[in-house]
């Protein structure tokens, strides 16, 4: 996404710590926060799909520091913002584990797709 310079567009890396970015995201004050990670959905691997904030588990083997779904409430409530995760679905859980040949123009193809919607959104 940060790739492709959508106008209005600004992209925040929090890698396994998302509460790290809630400072820059304040300074920004952005109308709508989009969370990007990798989600088992029982999908094709490549697979985007909005994820209801509800339905996120918190487990001993998560990556992140402090549960997503307790940083997307605070990035709500406090910085006033609209928050959407959208999850992709990994080919593998295992971390060295990347998406392989078919599997990555699907993901491709399914974030020009994203991209495409939010260079409209910014064009409203």
């Amino acid at each position: 996404i940060e790739a492709r310079h959508l106008p209005g567009v600004k992209v925040f890396f929090a890698g396994t710590v998302p509460e790290s970015i809630t400072g820059p995201i304040r300074r920004y004050r952005p109308e709508h926060v989009l969370f990007l990670d990798a989600a088992e959905m029982g999908e094709r691997p490549g697979t985007i799909a909005a994820i209801d904030p509800g339905r996120i588990q918190a487990s001993l083997l998560s990556t992140h520091v402090l549960p997503l779904s307790v940083v997307m409430d605070y990035v709500e409530r406090e910085i006033g913002t609209e928050v959407t995760l959208l999850g992709i679905q990994p080919e593998s859980t295992h971390p060295e584990k990347d998406l392989s040949g078919e599997d990555r123009e699907f993901l491709n193809h399914n974030l020009q797709v994203l991209s495409d919607i939010l260079r409209e959104r910014s064009l409203l």
